[in-house]
């Protein structure tokens, strides 16, 4: 597993709000299977083949349910998230379901350890209400994308309201 290198602070407060939901998060309906993964499906198979995309990234992924469902089109596949036990959930799904091309990097969003220019598709669902900049997250994303990769990104509205959101967050699972 990798470690980003460029902390935004983040780190601590998601570890210890959604560490110990790693494995709800598991076994959480919403994020095993809705329309926004189906949606993520027929997108990336009408990449028409396997290894369409040499490297994809799934920033926010949680057990890692969109890494797993892009792995086929994708050569490589790194599960990123700003929470480590969230990423030992994705490892030991991962395993299970044999999927053979998954990479974890422990990183938020707005800090990806990854070289400008070096990845062909970048994934996230269900995750970036909770980036703590998404502005920045979406450079990042820019930033590290190749000329001509995707961007594909599906997730809930946050309410500008912080009490709102937190209550929300809370009851996501």
């Amino acid at each position: 597993m990798t470690q980003g290198g460029k902390g935004n602070g983040q780190g601590s407060a998601a570890q210890q709000v959604f560490g110990p939901q790693a494995a709800v998060y598991a076994t959480s309906k919403v994020h095993i299977r809705d329309d926004s993964l189906e949606s993520v499906e027929r997108m990336v198979d009408a990449a028409n083949g396997a290894n369409r995309y040499g490297w994809t990234l799934d920033l926010g992924t949680g057990a890692g349910f969109t890494a797993f469902a892009v792995a086929g089109v994708s050569g490589r596949v790194i599960a990123s998230d700003v929470t480590g036990p969230m990423l030992r959930e994705a490892q030991r799904l991962g395993r299970e379901r044999g999927i053979t091309n998954l990479g974890l990097s422990q990183n938020a969003a707005e800090a990806l350890p990854f070289a400008g220019g070096s990845i062909d598709l970048v994934t996230s669902r269900v995750s970036a209400h909770h980036f703590r900049d998404f502005e920045k997250a979406l450079d990042e994303a820019r930033r590290v994308l190749k000329n001509g990769g995707s961007l594909l990104m599906a997730d809930s509205v946050a309410p500008e309201d912080d009490a709102i959101t937190e209550w929300m967050n809370d009851i996501e699972l």
